[in-house]
């Protein structure tokens, strides 16, 4: 008897004891969440402490994983960078990529910790143990300044509406144009970014793209097959 094959979704399904076994070793301030990219739209399909992120099972991948996706990266994982959410929190975050028999990337399991007490704490600890140098003439009362020593590199989306909106005011802010009148040119050059950026793995990102450009969805697909044909 053949031996039935086993599919993407059960490999990624596989994971979900380890969201929960996760979250039960590092804490309340820990989120994990498993991503099954056969649906990336609604990639979320276990979660732990979402609420930390305001996401829940059904969520869409995050602008990361679309470029992950996009390129089917070749990393194992990748850990230790900064990500934020709609909440306003920031996490120290880890990907852990998921790949069926063939390699191909069909999944993530990813970690992510609230460091808001850690900086609270950094932050309180640099005070106390910064010191100026000696200038000639100090301005009286100036305080020390504790920067921001983190970039993040990764937004947690709630819905694919926040992800479009996100990427594409990226995309228009480089492009420094209005997308409400762009050019032909113009417009195409933002397709190609944002088709950089991954975004229309998202299902309704293309109906949502042309409402921001203020064109049809048609010649947004018409864009996106220049460009795409163009990288070849």
């Amino acid at each position: 008897m053949k031996k039935r094959q086993i599919t993407n979704s059960e490999i990624v399904q596989s994971y979900c004891p380890i969201v929960k076994f996760i979250t039960e070793i590092l804490g309340p301030h820990c989120e994990v969440v498993l991503h099954d990219y056969a649906t990336p739209d609604h990639s979320v399909v276990a979660i732990e402490n979402g609420h930390l992120s305001g996401r829940q099972i059904g969520s869409p991948v995050s602008d990361m994983g679309m470029k992950r996706l996009r390129k089917n990266a070749s990393q194992v994982y990748i850990a230790n960078y900064i990500s934020t959410a709609a909440t306003g929190k920031r996490f120290r975050s880890a990907s852990y990529a998921i790949r069926n028999f063939d390699g191909e990337l069909i999944g993530s399991l990813c970690v992510n910790i609230d460091i808001a007490y850690l900086d609270k704490a950094t932050e309180f600890l640099n005070f106390f143990t910064h010191i100026d140098p000696i200038e000639e003439n100090p301005q009286e009362g100036e305080a020390a300044k504790v920067g921001d020593r983190f970039k993040p590199i990764e937004n947690l989306n709630v819905s694919v509406a926040d992800a479009v909106s996100l990427v594409f005011d990226m995309v228009t802010e480089k492009i420094q144009a209005d997308p409400m009148h762009m050019t032909v040119g113009e417009k195409q050059y933002a397709i190609k970014l944002l088709n950089d950026e991954g975004i229309f793995v998202l299902k309704g990102s293309v109906a949502e793209v042309a409402r921001r450009l203020n064109v049809s969805e048609p010649t947004v697909y018409r864009y996106l097959k220049i460009v795409r044909e163009a990288n070849g």
